[in-house]
């Protein structure tokens, strides 16, 4: 009954704050292939042009830059064994800022 009542309560604001971190992600990931979210908390990185799948990526990103992103192994076609999914649905804008650096330091970028 409270959603019928008031359908909008926090959650335009919630939205504003996720579309903010999504563009501060963005902008960090300017230099890689991604796949824009238009709604959601995630977002999918194609490591294929650095030759590598998204499980060694993910590898990677963990060990050597603290980031955890999940391989998209099997989660589709074939294809989607390139790809990497980071969500920033529970990271603030300020932890967001700078993880563009640490995903070039671990991936050899």
């Amino acid at each position: 009954a409270a959603a019928v009542s008031n359908p909008d309560d926090g959650i335009a604001a919630f939205c504003a704050v996720l579309q903010q971190r999504r563009d501060v992600l963005l902008q960090e990931l300017s230099d890689y292939s991604v796949i824009v979210p238009h709604g959601g908390w995630s977002l999918l990185v194609d490591v294929s042009p650095l030759g590598m799948d998204g499980a060694s990526a993910s590898q990677l990103l963990l060990q050597r830059g603290r980031i955890a992103a999940t391989a998209m192994t099997h989660w589709g076609s074939d294809r989607a064994a390139n790809y990497v999914r980071l969500v920033f649905s529970n990271e603030p804008v300020e932890r967001l800022r700078g993880v563009g650096e640490r995903v070039h330091h671990s991936l050899g970028t």
